[in-house]
């Protein structure tokens, strides 16, 4: 039996993509609906993509689930610090004197 209506298969939904439609990613064709993050689901084009094996991801998820890990790594700037480790340990908030009353 003949293949009607080709087209490469789209590696997500697996229906066939027609060339106006068909995104190319690491030798796979997907429909630009289809062109997404597996982990959040955010659209994706060439610039914003990043693909591990035979997934395709957005640089934010794939940082988060294939980037460095370990301290320092995702913190944020919050656990960042200027100081060599051991000063200022034992930081007490300053205590301000009351004003004397004015009449």
């Amino acid at each position: 039996m003949p293949n009607w209506g080709g087209g490469a298969k789209c590696a997500a939904c697996e229906k066939s993509v027609y060339h106006a439609e068909e995104i190319q990613c690491n030798g796979r064709s997907f429909h630009k609906t289809c062109f997404i993050c597996m982990s959040c689901r955010k659209g994706l084009d060439s610039t914003t993509m990043a693909a591990h094996e035979s997934e395709i991801y957005c640089k934010s998820c794939y940082g988060k689930k294939y980037g460095p890990k370990g301290y320092g790594y995702g913190q944020g700037a919050g656990a960042l610090s200027s100081d060599p480790p051991g000063q200022n340990v034992d930081l007490r908030p300053h205590e301000s004197k009351p004003k004397p009353a004015t009449t």
